[in-house]
């Protein structure tokens, strides 16, 4: 899996696009899972229309399940050397109080993984356990980014206030609270 991120990389970097990796892929990069069955990628809103147009090129579009609670604004499936990739951009997740959206910016990437000499740009573990602690039926992520976050502490404390700043339900808001504490 590791040579189609690199080679996905490669093509993304050289169109100046700003994106991220985040999903299992991120959760296996921290050791936290070691099963990835597809490549979450978040691409920044001003950067979509060029990024669709690239992956177009390269890879095969597939079919869009649909999932009510997601209202994203651009979503896109392709399979890319026998790897399903999910690509979003306004990535929102409807909830109790309304619509979360998933902000990516320069901000998002936190880090960048080497592979090889080509950089990986990995968003933070905060905003994806905030995207999946809002998720249906993803407690046992959530769970475990805990875990590793208890055990070597929360890096991007920026990234889980300006998350405060979105409409949320009350108890994602003091769950936050308690982790900035």
């Amino acid at each position: 899996m590791d040579d189609i991120v690199l080679s996905l990389a490669k093509v993304l970097n050289s169109h100046n696009i700003l994106w991220g990796v985040g999903g299992s892929y991120l959760l296996r990069i921290y050791g936290i899972v070691e099963q990835v069955h597809d490549l979450d990628i978040i691409i920044a809103p001003k950067d979509i229309a060029k990024a669709v147009q690239v992956l177009d090129s390269i890879a095969q579009r597939k079919a869009i399940p649909v999932k009510k609670e997601y209202k994203t604004k651009y979503f896109y499936v392709y399979s890319y050397g026998g790897l399903s990739i999910d690509v979003m951009s306004r990535f929102r997740i409807e909830h109790s109080e309304g619509v979360y959206e998933f902000v990516m910016d320069e901000l998002s990437i936190v880090e960048h993984k080497n592979i090889d000499g080509t950089l990986v740009p990995l968003m933070s573990l905060e905003d994806w356990l905030i995207a999946y602690t809002l998720m249906k039926g993803r407690s046992s992520k959530v769970k475990m980014i805990e875990k590793y976050l208890i055990s070597h502490g929360i890096g991007h404390r920026d990234l889980l206030e300006r998350i405060l700043d979105q409409r949320l339900p009350a108890q994602v808001q003091i769950y936050i609270n308690k982790l900035l504490d």
